[in-house]
């Protein structure tokens, strides 16, 4: 399922959105879309409002929703379309025409007013779908199943997936947790899994701890029985989330299981440590990471298609949150590289993040006069420029320095304008506005001895000129 595009209407800053994402270019890596503006410009709007396509919980979208008209609506390859309104909407959100244009509701749109309701959701959300000539692929059916699903449930037996997808936020962070033991999960392993809030307290913390310590006592269960394969399986289960850590962080990173008592700490460097302690920005990988690959690992696929070769949709709020640049910039490559068939959704404000993804798409976002939202012209990956280049031409940075040098070197500039019309005393005021300005450091001075040097010619000459 991929989306190529989206439209949104009176949803959050936007009167009426529509975004076309342009397909990848290369087969062997994941597609990335950033999205980026200044705050308050949409982009975790955009993101919650994709999201709940997939999601029977809420993600928040609807308090974005401006009016009993307001709509977000997604359109996939193959002609599927799928869109979420109010309930108090009379009719359906548009549907889209084999051209591409946006049409009054037609017959196809097939309301479900009391999904949320089936699926045990207490929401005002409506869901629409439209349903393909060759057959439906139905989101009514899916976001039921995925809130509902749990592995040991007997009517769920023969469950397979074929497509999930997942949110995130680098809000998130992980802690440690009482474990009572060695304990089968039942809990619904696809549950909120398209909400992306920091979680609070100890629940959405206990099944990925729980789940790490119930793999390595299966691995370990399996090779005391010899047999290898199931034990490189569950012991790879986990070594795929520490191999990710690991390579972002450039660190050796583990999770070590210790049995008196039953408890899973970490190893960093060779040092075991509680997870407690470990910094904010190894908790945030462990937190989205880890409950990504745990949640991809405890659903039964359609196939045998490798875990990290499915195609998954991954939507990605902020995530440099906690992360020092050096491993901001290693994130997006090292997703791109081990998950090649997702379809990846980035908000972020980061240079080092729009400046490492290789294959993407940007998305600039701006407000206009009236505070709303539009989106600018597509452009394509940053990779091999400079972050100065990603400041200026994506973020629309054009300063180098901080405020208040930025400021004295304005009115730097103001003297030297003004020595050169040659007005009484602006050259002494320039000269000392330029010792002022060497207390900053040598980049500025940099700046300021040549423009010194240069007036003091041109006046210098000035004066040759007139005695002549």
């Amino acid at each position: 399922m991929i989306i190529e595009r989206l439209i949104l209407e009176e949803v959050g800053c936007f009167d009426l959105l529509d975004i076309h994402f342009q397909p990848g270019r290369n087969p062997k890596k994941a597609d990335i879309h950033l999205l980026v503006g200044t705050n308050g410009s949409g982009k975790t709007t955009i993101l919650t409002a994709m999201a709940q396509v997939f999601s029977s919980a809420s993600t928040g979208v609807e308090k974005r929703f401006r009016s009993s008209n307001a709509y977000a609506l997604i359109a996939f390859s193959g002609g599927q379309v799928a869109a979420v309104s109010l309930s108090g909407r009379d009719s359906a959100p548009p549907t889209i025409s084999e051209s591409g244009q946006v049409l009054d509701p037609a017959p196809p749109w097939i309301p479900d007013s009391d999904s949320a309701l089936k699926s045990g959701v207490s929401s005002p959300l409506r869901f629409y779908e439209h349903w393909t000539p060759d057959g439906p692929w139905s989101f009514f059916s899916k976001r039921r199943l995925a809130h509902d699903f749990r592995p040991l449930a007997p009517e769920h037996r023969d469950t397979r997936f074929s497509h999930l997808a997942f949110a995130y936020g680098g809000q998130r962070s992980v802690e440690s947790f009482h474990l009572e033991g060695i304990m089968e999960q039942n809990q619904a392993p696809l549950a909120s899994a398209c909400v992306t809030p920091k979680p609070l307290g100890d629940e959405p913390v206990a099944p990925l701890i729980q789940w790490i310590a119930n793999t390595f006592a299966k691995a370990a269960f399996a090779r005391d029985r010899n047999d290898q394969s199931g034990h490189l399986r569950y012991r790879d289960a986990v070594g795929r989330i520490e191999a990710i850590i690991s390579r972002i962080a450039s660190r050796s990173f583990a999770f070590v299981l210790s049995y008196e008592p039953i408890n899973v700490s970490a190893s960093l460097d060779g040092e075991e440590l509680p997870i407690d302690v470990l910094p904010d920005g190894l908790k945030s990988l462990i937190s989205w990471i880890g409950d990504l690959l745990m949640r991809m690992d405890r659903v039964p696929w359609i196939d045998d298609t490798p875990l990290l070769d499915r195609q998954i949709t991954l939507f990605l709020d902020e995530i440099e949150v906690h992360l020092h640049p050096a491993w901001q910039r290693k994130v997006l490559p090292v997703i791109q590289d081990l998950l090649p068939n997702a379809q990846v959704f980035v908000s972020t404000h980061s240079p080092f993040i729009i400046a490492s993804a290789d294959d993407a798409w940007i998305y600039p976002l701006y407000l206009d006069e009236k505070g709303r939202g539009h989106v600018g012209e597509t452009l394509p990956s940053m990779l091999g420029n400079s972050y100065a280049t990603v400041l200026r031409d994506v973020l629309g940075i054009e300063a180098e320095f901080a405020p208040q040098v930025d400021e004295q070197l304005k009115v730097f500039y103001d003297l030297r304008d003004r020595a050169l019309r040659r007005e009484p005393g602006a050259l002494e005021k320039l000269q000392a506005k330029g010792r002022e300005l060497g207390a900053f450091g040598e980049e500025v001075l940099a700046i300021v001895h040549p423009e010194l040097r240069q007036v003091e010619r041109r006046l210098a000459e000035q004066v040759m000129e007139t005695s002549a």
